[in-house]
């Protein structure tokens, strides 16, 4: 435990020691966030396209919160798959004007389930 505290206080030193930090949702400014009083440009929230906070999604999410209730307890492919996730496939192919959708959790889940389906070894993708 000695060479974790050592390696702590360097950290310290060297102003590379992190933490948690309380921050709140600035409601008044759509892509920002509050912390200690000032307001700050959030660039890592992942809500690129500005959804998270549009009135026709929170409602549509708070009806399947009633319908559907709350998490999958495991991956689609363990538990099966889910109709809202059937429709949304459905609905999001018919839009794009494509054969099938497919609806993945989140970036790093796409990212390594796509580069992994269409690089191959000897490939090589930027």
């Amino acid at each position: 435990m000695k060479w974790m505290e050592e390696e702590l206080k360097l950290l310290s030193a060297m102003s590379l020691e992190r933490s948690l930090h309380q921050s709140e949702i600035d409601r008044e400014s759509p892509g920002y966030t509050m912390r200690s009083g000032r307001a700050l440009l959030n660039l890592s929230s992942n809500n690129y396209l500005g959804l998270a906070d549009n009135p026709a999604i929170i409602e549509v999410m708070r009806e399947a919160l009633l319908s559907e209730g709350v998490g999958s307890g495991a991956s689609r492919l363990v538990t099966g798959n889910r109709t809202p996730y059937g429709r949304l496939e459905q609905a999001l192919a018919e839009w794009q004007r494509c054969e099938a959708g497919l609806v993945i959790a989140n970036g790093y889940m796409a990212n390594s389930g796509v580069i992994g389906a269409l690089v191959g070894r000897g490939d090589v993708a930027f």
